[in-house]
């Protein structure tokens, strides 16, 4: 700001001027020879009309004086640039943009958009000059290159401006999937492992690879170091031999998806049969009712999952002797069926449950009628128990005590003698 003071057409010397912008105070300069000289910087003001005033102060011999005039405030001019860039689909990228006036002085405010081939992708406030955003390159873009546009919006101190750069995209590597054959019993747990590299024979690293099973998904992971696997028990569903493995590698923004078939070989159990001397160890009584839905039923359940007759044996014997309770009295009274709703009975009927259902799993099984047994209590009377054949052996199962296991009985120790039946006479 300047300011010229006379007196009759001369130049003055001494006092000073305090300048006004809109009426407030911006500085004061002295007056020599007749010029007041105030260098003020104008922080951000909008554009628009101001009134300036200079006031002289005066000296001992001079009057004060004042004089108005107007400032006018225009947007400085603003030139916007973008950073281009050079990425793989699928990255994460950080676009910059600069703004700056025709001075090469940094805009202080207002905001920048930026576009991808016209298309908003995110917005930034400008700070001293610089906006920015993060932006993640989709994976599906295929195109070798997209037009970056930043359109700052200016400000009432500045005027828009727009600049222009370029996402470029490097090509994606081709890859080649492969898978190992596995093998394994039903129930078994197998590591089905996929191997994918690039087309110059590295590793590829990023993306996912997804595993089936004949067409339906079993399981997915991620690639590491061209390496991707899961664990997989092989089902009771998978009833042939031979199925069909199939590997999908995703691919992403530095390779391309591929895909490979592998063979699961499924080793079924050998089917058991009952040799035909046993076969009458199989057949339903009027106590010991094979036959029964509620018997079937409850045969398939507890050996379901089991790959082989002892462990269908087991499993029968362990689950009924948690499941029941015993009570005493003599005899044959309700029967297999009866005592398994009842969950208890003596060992007489818990000797005909543990045979039919054994019976209706397809496992021979018998009575055994011991005489004089001599029980942990001290007592010594008869008592039923039931046996069952497995693999060429005979294993004793009672279920009168919890104590006892499968093949061992523990809550009697010795009997004077034994009688075997196939079907119980009392």
């Amino acid at each position: 700001m300047k300011a010229t003071v006379v007196n009759s057409s001369k130049y003055v010397t001494g006092g000073d001027v305090t300048f006004y912008l809109n009426g407030t105070v911006v500085g004061k300069a002295s007056v020599n020879n007749g010029k007041a000289t105030l260098r003020y910087k104008l922080p951000g003001y909008s554009a628009g009309t101001y009134t300036v005033k200079g006031v002289y102060s005066g000296t001992g011999t001079l009057a004060k004086t004042s004089k108005t005039a107007t400032l006018i405030v225009k947007q400085a001019p603003t030139t916007t640039s973008v950073s281009s860039i050079n990425a793989y689909a699928g990255d994460k990228v950080r676009i910059l943009a600069v703004v700056k006036t025709k001075e090469g002085t940094y805009a202080s405010s207002g905001k920048v958009a930026f576009k991808l081939n016209g298309i908003t992708i995110g917005t930034s406030p400008l700070v001293c000059g610089g906006a920015a955003i993060n932006y993640t390159i989709p994976k599906t873009y295929s195109n070798p290159k997209y037009t970056i546009t930043a359109v700052y919006g200016g400000t009432e101190a500045y005027v828009s401006s727009k600049g222009s750069g370029s996402l470029t995209l490097f090509d994606t590597v081709k890859t080649r999937a492969t898978v190992k054959n596995v093998s394994g019993k039903i129930g078994s747990k197998v590591r089905i492992l996929a191997v994918v590299t690039s087309s110059n024979g590295t590793y590829a690293s990023g993306g996912k690879v997804v595993f089936k099973v004949n067409g339906v998904s079993i399981g997915s992971s991620k690639v590491v170091q061209g390496g991707a696997a899961i664990n997989y028990t092989i089902g009771s569903s998978l009833t042939g031999t031979k199925y069909n493995i199939s590997v999908v590698y995703s691919g992403n923004g530095i390779y391309k998806a591929s895909r490979a078939n592998g063979t699961l070989t499924v080793i079924q159990p050998k089917k058991e049969t009952v040799a035909p001397e046993y076969k009458k160890y199989l057949t339903a009584t009027k106590h010991c009712q094979v036959g029964s839905s509620v018997i079937q039923s409850l045969a398939k359940n507890l050996t379901k999952g089991c790959t082989s007759t002892l462990a269908k044996a087991k499993s029968i014997f362990n689950v009924l002797n948690q499941k029941t309770s015993y009570s005493y009295y003599y005899n044959t009274r309700y029967g297999a069926l009866t005592t398994w709703n009842r969950r208890s009975g003596n060992c007489v009927d818990m000797a005909h449950l543990m045979i039919a259902v054994s019976r209706a799993a397809g496992i021979p099984a018998r009575y055994v009628h011991g005489h004089n047994c001599r029980f942990r209590s001290g007592l010594v009377t008869g008592h039923v128990w039931a046996e069952v054949y497995v693999d060429g052996k005979w294993y004793s199962c009672d279920l009168t005590s919890n104590s006892n296991s499968f093949g061992k009985i523990v809550n009697w120790r010795s009997c004077s003698s034994t009688t075997r039946y196939i079907e119980l006479p009392f």
